[in-house]
């Protein structure tokens, strides 16, 4: 049997957003995989489920304004496919540049369960992958990062 390793997909269109973020995830000691629009998401979504897949996602980190299918959409979707295939909800937190009230309500609404505005830093990163994905931490790293404030 495949033993699956456990990643954190970042969609973004923006490449340099996913390298900072793709940096932060390796400095936690968090493997990560990507895509640049929300079909590519959805797509990623359904195939980590497949037994041949090298990855279990365990937490999305959903830009909102992409090309082909924006964020909102993606996350309904993926929702609407959970639901569908009686798969577990993934954890979908929306990692955006908007501030718009608006758009938070749309991904509450939608079935994100965080909504955070752009830039993130470490910290912020760290609070979204213990709260969401504790599994991803390395508790003595994590411990030791906590402790000095990184």
């Amino acid at each position: 049997m495949l033993v699956k390793e456990p990643v954190v997909l970042i969609v973004d269109d923006g490449p340099s957003n996913i390298m900072v973020i793709r940096e932060m995830l390796n400095n936690l000691h968090i493997k990560s995989i990507s895509c640049i629009d929300g079909r590519k998401a959805v797509d990623a979504i359904k195939a980590s489920v497949r037994a041949s897949s090298p990855h279990s996602i365990e937490l999305v980190l959903m830009d909102l304004n992409m090309p082909i299918m924006n964020g909102v959409e993606a996350t309904e979707e993926i929702r609407r496919w959970e639901k569908s295939e009686r798969c577990r909800e993934i954890p979908i937190v929306a990692v955006t540049g908007q501030e718009g009230e608006g758009d938070k309500a749309a991904c509450f609404r939608t079935g994100m369960q965080e909504y955070v505005k752009k830039p993130v830093n470490v910290k912020i990163l760290r609070w979204i992958v213990r709260r969401f994905a504790p599994n991803l931490l390395n508790s003595d790293h994590d411990l030791v990062c906590y402790y000095f404030g990184l």
